[in-house]
């Protein structure tokens, strides 16, 4: 993941639980984010990264069940998310990606769903669920948004990339509408166990 200034970031989790930022090219190491455990800037398990128009850090935290996020200097800001089903909770988030209006969209692996969350990081739809028919998921892995807004997840156990097209702008009051603001176009099933998707140029 690369911010406006072309620092990338690189998560880890394993023998060490952090996300390290370097400089555009990866010449020097500017700084180390968190460590293990369940407390806020600590990870569990960090997986998928986003960030957003004003270089803040989303960090998909998926054994903690949450996304947690940074300023653009590192300190920590702020974690949305617990374990469970409902409206609002968490499975395995494995991946976070965030468009031009702060719209976080977030993959979970255990529910088998993107939900999309608003700039305050309230819940304003869910795509998706278990199954194998076009919308439906087997434990997606991560997601993507091209320049116009359309989302595209890699859908690991089904063997597939769906893309969904961006019908209308998601608002704050998706949850009262009976239409939704995406439209699933298509899926290409030519691929064995899919585990990543991303865009290039996408501005």
């Amino acid at each position: 993941m690369v911010n406006s200034h072309g620092d990338i970031f690189v998560s880890e989790y394993g023998l060490t639980e952090r996300v390290q930022q370097f400089s555009a090219g990866g010449k020097k190491l500017i700084r180390v984010i968190g460590q293990g455990g369940t407390g806020g800037g600590e990870f569990n398990r960090a997986e998928g990264l986003g960030i957003d128009a004003q270089d803040r850090l989303y960090v998909a935290d998926s054994c903690n069940h949450r996304i947690q996020t940074f300023s653009p200097d590192g300190k920590f800001l702020g974690a949305y998310g617990k374990p469970g089903t409902g409206r609002g909770e968490m499975s395995y988030p494995y991946d976070v990606k965030v468009d031009a209006q702060g719209l976080q969209f977030v993959c979970e692996f255990g529910n088998s769903r993107i939900q999309i969350f608003d700039v305050n990081g309230q819940p304003v739809e869910i795509l998706g669920g278990p199954g194998a028919a076009p919308g439906q998921f087997s434990n997606p892995w991560s997601v993507a948004l091209d320049s116009k807004g359309n989302l595209y997840v890699a859908d690991a156990m089904n063997h597939r990339v769906q893309k969904f097209i961006r019908r209308q702008p998601v608002a704050a009051d998706v949850r009262r509408r009976t239409d939704r603001a995406f439209d699933h176009l298509a899926s290409n099933q030519q691929v064995h166990l899919l585990t990543s998707v991303a865009m290039a140029g996408r501005k």
